[in-house]
């Protein structure tokens, strides 16, 4: 994803604070840019598959071959699901939230400059509503002092990290794309705009449903296998 890259070239700075500080990042959100992007590109070769349903299973597209081989790369490195028990585990929990709020405080102080723009002030708003609800999931998760309910809900903080970062970086992608407009870039920076309410109104919402199980809590009586 665009922010591991960005994270990867900081890391190389000769400026030694910030390449640390990089270096934090880059290793907190390894685990999510690999398995959320995975999941994603399942998800687009799957939908994809569904152009051609309508008449009939067909070869020639070559869209059945891209499933099958994207489907290898949920298990590449661990599966997914040993990702999010990185993610959380070791690089959330493990940490105390320390590096996670350096990222978090880094969104929020990036959203403060465009309160109330003409352009991207709606979206900003949604995003520091997510920061408040992801502020809301952390401290439940701090309260579940359970090595259970950490292995139980890993994988939906995993992906409620990565639909909050999506949004979040394509907030700065418009935000980036609409400092640099002129008469020659209008169409083009239209269409980032038109991508990231995209985004916000029918992607990031998708979020709700893991912000609802993680703030439900878990026990063991969730368990089919626990004994009776």
């Amino acid at each position: 994803m665009l922010f591991c890259s960005q994270l990867l070239d900081y890391s190389h700075k000769e400026h030694r604070a910030d390449a640390e500080r990089a270096e934090q990042l880059l290793s907190l959100l390894t685990p999510v840019a690999k398995a959320c992007m995975t999941e994603w590109g399942f998800e687009a070769c799957d939908l994809g598959i569904q152009v051609f349903g309508g008449h009939g299973y067909i070869t020639e597209s070559g869209i059945e071959q891209r499933l099958r081989d994207v489907r290898i790369t949920r298990i590449y490195e661990g599966t997914n699901g040993i990702q999010a028990l990185d993610f959380l585990g070791r690089k959330v929990l493990a940490d105390e939230f320390r590096s996670l709020q350096l990222y978090i405080d880094e969104i929020g102080s990036f959203c403060s400059q465009y309160i109330g723009d003409e352009y991207v002030g709606q979206w900003v708003e949604v995003m520091l509503g997510q920061l408040k609800q992801w502020e809301s999931i952390n401290n439940s998760l701090k309260s579940a002092d359970s090595k259970f309910a950490m292995e139980a809900l890993a994988f939906d903080y995993l992906m409620y990290t990565a639909y909050t970062i999506l949004a979040y970086q394509w907030l700065r992608i418009a935000c980036s794309e609409l400092q640099i407009e002129s008469e020659s870039n209008r169409d083009w920076v239209r269409q980032k705009l038109l991508v990231t309410r995209f985004c916000y109104r029918r992607i990031l919402p998708r979020s709700e449903y893991h912000s609802a199980v993680l703030l439900s809590g878990v026990g063991t009586e969730d368990c089919i296998y626990t004994n009776r």
